[in-house]
């Protein structure tokens, strides 16, 4: 459980990029469930959807995150959790902050992009796991 937990980070930054922003911190979670297992060799893929953005009193924005991490074949979600994230906008630097999406469109609550990480796949949760 605790390592489909660990790879939601390099999942989340791959879903989403932040311009303007001179820190980001992954302030912590709210809630986390594991539902079923997930067998050495599986893949996975992970959606995320964007629940709030909100303006902290210091000036940072804080983000919070729903994350859905699917098994193939399993009829359960893996994990299920709730992130939440700082974000430090730099000082000085005109505009506003954006996100985009590695692909360089729009920022849009994306589906997790392919990762690998200790064993574990995963893919944009609009297209089919792949080999």
């Amino acid at each position: 459980g605790f390592l489909t937990l660990s790879l939601l980070v390099p999942m989340w930054s791959e879903i989403l990029h932040f311009e303007g922003v001179r820190l980001g911190i992954n302030y912590g979670l709210n809630k986390v469930r594991f539902p079923s297992p997930v067998p050495v060799g599986s893949r996975i893929r992970a959606g995320a959807t964007l629940v709030s953005v909100e303006t902290v009193a210091d000036g940072s924005l804080q983000i919070v995150v729903d994350f859905v991490v699917e098994r193939e074949g399993a009829e359960k979600p893996c994990c299920v959790a709730q992130g939440l994230y700082r974000y430090y906008v730099r000082r000085g630097v005109p505009g506003r902050v954006s996100a985009w999406a590695p692909g360089g469109g729009p920022a849009n609550p994306l589906p997790s992009t392919r990762c690998r990480r200790a064993r574990a796949r995963c893919a944009r949760a609009d297209r089919p796991l792949e080999r």
